[in-house]
């Protein structure tokens, strides 16, 4: 039978002073067991027993991709580096005493300091299906994790960021969560998180409060705190149990072919929905309590882009036989088309 185990993967940002990290203007920093360290790129031979890996990271990007071999392959691309001071430098042995193994992987050589406008890409080969849940957290660098060759085995994905974009394609899992606070100061090409899965995921949950967060997927079961505080929110399904979005102070776009109901809770800024154009749904808004400062933004307007009659009783609108209910909680506009997703 096939060995399944846990992978926790870390990525942190080596300007934030903790743990054995040691920094100065110059981004000086050093780390424990330095002489136990190797430089450049490598292959781990035989991966089986790792159970966590260590990325630390201050200036580029991590891609998280997989093949088809037992082994991890940990690359460095970046212009102009040739002594080995400032190539990347790893670790991979025993951890504690449960004879698993980790992999530790530095910016450079421990008590360097002339990372100076340095950029280096790092990129990280896996197995793919080794692991049953894969966890990475990272405090500044930009996340890209294309983990399609998955497929169904992949049980949970959990990635958190503080200031970098995250962008994962994968196939199906049945629990992905992909959160940060990624605050307003860096560019807006670095505020994204991007969910693409070509299969189905069964619990989701994705929020920001800075990123824009867009989420393009097959199929999608329970959603858990799903949206962005500041940004706009997009939500592509071709099918969804009920569709549970918050989006404080962005734009949001909904468009899904099948869905069992709707609980949207908006405020400042527009909703737009597509659905198919043979929906038949009910539409009730709650207008929620408006503060003197917001009464600027307050909009009754609702379009309902829809061939069939629509009912309108206080704040209820029925299209056809109203089976689905959207439930959204706004005092901004609500926007609902007709058009159908292509297979």
């Amino acid at each position: 039978m096939k060995k399944r185990m846990a992978l926790i993967m870390i990525i942190a940002l080596a300007f934030s002073v903790c743990g054995c990290f040691l920094f100065s203007d110059a981004y000086e920093f050093s780390y424990v067991s330095a002489d136990r360290y190797k430089s450049g790129n490598t292959e781990i031979a035989d991966a089986s027993s790792l159970t966590r890996i260590h990325v630390y990271w201050f200036a580029g990007n991590v891609t998280i991709k997989t093949h088809d071999k037992p082994s991890i392959l940990v690359e460095e691309t970046t212009a102009g580096v040739t002594d080995d001071a400032h190539k990347v430098h790893y670790h991979y042995g025993p951890y504690g005493d449960s004879g698993d193994s980790v992999l530790f992987i530095q910016f450079g050589k421990s008590g360097v300091s002339d990372y100076d406008g340095m950029q280096k890409d790092l990129t990280l080969t896996l197995p793919a299906n080794a692991y049953e849940y894969m966890g990475i957290t990272s405090d500044s660098a930009n996340i890209s994790l294309d983990l399609d060759d998955y497929e169904n085995m992949l049980e949970e994905l959990t990635v958190n960021s503080n200031t970098g974009a995250i962008r994962t394609n994968l196939s199906s899992a049945d629990v992905v969560h992909i959160a940060g606070y990624t605050d307003n100061r860096g560019g807006t090409e670095n505020r994204v998180y991007e969910l693409h899965a070509t299969g189905n995921i069964y619990t989701l949950g994705m929020n920001s409060s800075y990123a824009k967060v867009i989420i393009d997927v097959n199929e999608v079961g329970t959603m858990e705190s799903v949206g962005s505080v500041f940004e706009e929110t997009r939500f592509t399904a071709q099918k969804a149990d009920i569709v549970k979005l918050s989006c404080t102070k962005g734009v949001t776009y909904i468009n899904v072919q099948e869905f069992n109901g709707m609980d949207l809770e908006m405020r400042e800024k527009p909703v737009y929905i597509t659905l198919p154009s043979d929906c038949e749904f009910t539409l009730n808004k709650t207008k929620e309590k408006v503060l003197d400062s917001d009464k600027e933004l307050v909009s009754d307007l609702i379009e309902i882009g829809f061939e069939n009659t629509v009912k309108v009783s206080d704040n209820k609108y029925t299209v056809g036989s109203g089976e689905k209910a959207i439930n959204i909680t706004t005092f901004n506009e609500i926007h609902i088309d007709s058009a159908d997703i292509p297979e």
